[in-house]
């Protein structure tokens, strides 16, 4: 079952991908954003990503700048 949701992720990954000019990924640099994330760059690893950085979660933000 985990393998089913893998693959479709990555089929709609791919679709959102074919279907812009330049595609760009939102992450919040949370749990599941990293997984997406991982996800995303397995199929593009040249695509931009674009981060939001709030002031609330200071660890958050330091994680993203290792990643």
């Amino acid at each position: 079952m985990e393998d089913n949701k893998i693959l479709n992720s990555f089929k709609l990954i791919k679709k959102g991908i074919e279907n812009s000019t330049k595609p760009i990924a939102f992450c919040s640099f949370g749990k599941d954003s990293i997984v997406m994330l991982d996800l995303i760059r397995k199929h593009k690893a040249d695509i931009e990503i674009m981060f939001c950085r709030e002031p609330y979660f200071q660890s958050k933000f330091l994680h993203s700048q290792k990643v």
